[in-house]
């Protein structure tokens, strides 16, 4: 649902936002008419804008060098009706209504106008007073930390591949062998997001007399990959299941899926 540059996408509260996140921008990326716009499933948010939006609003039309040239599209942040902003409002939806209430039909150009000055700081590290985002200083602060985590973090190793093209954010890459698969997700700064429960061993007993990859199983019976995981080297998985310090990198190790 466009509105003066604004794509507004909803889908089903059982649905996650992260399964579409990839559809939404692209169709933001391929329609210059529309700047900016959110994904909603009605309890999380995710703000998406226009680099060329940015370039014109924040970097008075000239390109931003530090971004891939196949960026099109920025994930500005997101957030969720269960996130605790304040002390006051322990995961209650107060603070979150108040926070998503800056992009109401009322004020939406004008929040998306400083979001795009604060990604622009991020990205080109400048010192200074952050844009004021939000009226409310914990929650203004609390979103700018949002946008500073986001744009400001360490790129990963895969990060390059991003830039040119062979990867894009969100996709889906995965390893495989003869004893084990898993898959991780890619973001935006070249990191992968390693789920949950997302190492399928094919075999116990087979995993057990190989020194391949030594005390695996007790790892994942341990709860090593009982909680999501994020890493800036991909091979720091290979590290962790191999328990070897040094691994030879291969790019057919992880393909995309």
């Amino acid at each position: 649902m466009p509105l003066a540059g604004l794509l507004v996408e909803v889908k089903r509260q059982t649905e996650s936002i992260n399964d579409h996140l990839k559809q939404a921008i692209g169709y933001i990326a391929e329609n210059n008419e529309i700047d900016y716009g959110f994904l909603t499933n009605g309890w999380e948010y995710a703000f998406l804008i226009q680099r060329d939006f940015i370039q014109r609003i924040a970097n008075v039309g000239l390109p931003i060098d530090e971004l891939p040239q196949n960026t099109k599209v920025l994930h500005a942040f997101s957030i969720s009706i269960d996130e605790k902003i304040s002390s006051d409002n322990e995961g209650t939806s107060e603070d979150f209504l108040k926070a998503i209430r800056m992009f109401s039909k009322d004020s939406y150009e004008d929040s998306f106008k400083q979001l795009a000055n604060n990604i622009l700081q991020c990205i080109q590290k400048k010192r200074g007073a952050k844009y004021i985002l939000h009226h409310n200083r914990v929650i203004n602060a609390y979103l700018q930390k949002k946008v500073s985590d986001k744009h400001e973090e360490k790129k990963g190793t895969l990060y390059p591949r991003i830039g040119s093209g062979e990867y894009s954010e969100n996709d889906i890459l995965y390893f495989e062998d003869e004893l084990i698969r898993f898959e991780v997700l890619l973001t935006a700064k070249g990191k992968v997001v390693l789920e949950p429960a997302s190492i399928d061993v094919k075999n116990n007993h087979t995993l057990m007399a190989s020194p391949k990859y030594p005390n695996l199983l007790s790892k994942i019976n341990e709860g090593w990959n009982a909680e999501k995981k994020e890493f800036e080297d991909y091979k720091d998985i290979f590290r962790t299941i191999t328990e070897r310090p040094y691994v030879q990198a291969s790019k057919s190790w992880l393909k995309k899926k």
